[in-house]
């Protein structure tokens, strides 16, 4: 039978990573009775594609492909290198186990039945999460359409497909950019939507943006050798590169996947994405105390003085106040702290403002999520006072900057480790 109809789907990933959840990461071999128990049930009549040969599915295939969630979630230990699809649904469900074991359950149960083969694929397109439509093929997506409502498909680029918009987006800049700044010059070359944009993954994050950092990491740096990354976070062409004019130049210019001008780094995970969602997960786990003390701290160390804390109930929207010296001139700066997961919108920017009315005109909004490009837009108005966003991919890198629970490994590339214990010390109020 073709290969394609070999690759691993979606529901199997499901099944596979409520079985590393439920086992709380611990390894597997082809003699683990739970990975024996998957590959009797994908070898089930609803599930097991005509003419499948003998090899389907079976023990050693189903540990090794358990080992690439083990890979994701620690790249340091042992592990088979994962599809972009199951990337997708670790991003997606890895802290959401409830929900997971309710897929697969669900997945079980169509298992149970006795059906055909294609009235199993049609009982699965009815439970397809959404997640898994940014990874059908063109042809395939008229085929759910016709199980799945409209409304919970939202059709995003894989990594590959954004590698000539990062190109592209790279050259317009002139030749740098920080991922911010790339991610929305590809949004607005491409002409994505607001729900596009707005699909995200566990810790708040555009997927979107996530997969810009991976096409511009693990395809054009790694496979390709044609971007570098800055200990700033500047992304930028080689010299190589730098003086042609078009994406398909460079692209032309480059050796095949799996090859590089530069030496061979291996086909390695997204470092970039990897401590920044780690950094990001620890932040959500503190209180909105030690949050705003956490930023409180930043904002020292970025130079603003006689910082003091105003937050609490009854705050106003202001979480406290600083001063920025720069030479003889001085102004007050208000800052208010959102450990949020959902993006911020513009009614907070709004809100933020109005507090700051009559006492400054210098704020900064900082968030562990994002913000909707409509909050950004608020956020720069004509005729009102500037606020400053400092969005959850930003936060990362300004704590790595200032080395606030963010250590850096000095190596040709760098090794960056975050320090849980760290921001411990926020959730116990100044004596």
């Amino acid at each position: 039978m073709p290969n394609q109809q070999l690759k691993w789907e979606w529901f199997e990933g499901v099944l596979l990573l409520d079985l590393f959840l439920k086992r709380s990461g611990r390894g597997v071999s082809k003699d683990t009775p739970e990975i024996q128990e998957v590959s009797l049930l994908l070898n089930s009549p609803a599930f097991r594609p005509p003419g499948a040969p003998s090899t389907y599915r079976n023990f050693n295939g189903i540990a090794r492909q358990y080992g690439g969630f083990i890979h994701l979630d620690d790249s340091s230990r042992s592990g088979q290198q994962t599809s972009e699809l199951f990337e997708d649904l670790w991003q997606t469900y890895r802290e959401r186990p409830d929900e997971v074991a309710e897929l697969a359950r669900q997945i079980r149960e169509i298992a149970a039945e006795p059906a055909s083969y294609e009235q199993g694929q049609q009982a699965l397109l009815r439970i397809c999460p959404a997640v898994v439509s940014t990874a059908v093929a063109p042809q395939e997506l008229s085929e759910i359409d016709r199980y799945v409502s409209p409304m919970t498909l939202v059709d995003l680029p894989t990594q590959r497909d954004l590698v000539r918009p990062c190109l592209e987006a790279l050259l317009e800049l002139g030749g740098s950019g920080h991922l911010r700044e790339i991610f929305e010059a590809v949004v607005h070359k491409e002409g994505f939507s607001e729900e596009q944009v707005a699909e995200s993954v566990t810790d708040g994050r555009s997927r979107i943006l996530v997969r810009v950092g991976g096409a511009l990491n693990k395809h054009l740096r790694h496979e390709l050798g044609v971007t570098q990354n800055s200990k700033r976070g500047v992304w930028s062409l080689v010299p190589q590169v730098r003086h042609l004019t078009s994406a398909d130049e460079i692209l032309s210019s480059a050796p095949p996947p799996g090859g590089s001008i530069f030496e061979d780094d291996g086909d390695e995970e997204d470092e970039d994405v990897d401590w920044k969602a780690k950094l990001l997960a620890r932040l959500s786990e503190l209180s909105p105390d030690a949050f705003e003390r956490l930023c409180l701290e930043l904002l020292r160390e970025a130079g603003l003085e006689n910082l003091k804390r105003t937050g609490g109930s009854g705050d106003g929207g202001i979480d406290g106040v600083g001063v920025l010296r720069v030479s003889l001139v001085s102004f007050p700066i208000f800052f208010q702290a959102k450990r949020w997961k959902n993006k911020v919108g513009p009614p907070e920017v709004r809100d933020f403002r109005g507090a700051m009315s009559g006492r400054g005109e210098k704020g900064v909004l900082i968030t562990t999520s994002s913000f909707s490009n409509a909050a950004r837009e608020e956020a720069r108005r004509d005729g009102s006072p500037p606020v400053n966003l400092i969005d959850g991919e930003s936060l990362c890198d300004l704590l790595k900057d200032y080395g606030l629970g963010v250590g850096v490994t000095a190596r040709t590339e760098e090794e960056v480790d975050i320090t849980p214990n760290f921001f411990d010390k926020y959730e116990q109020p100044n004596p």
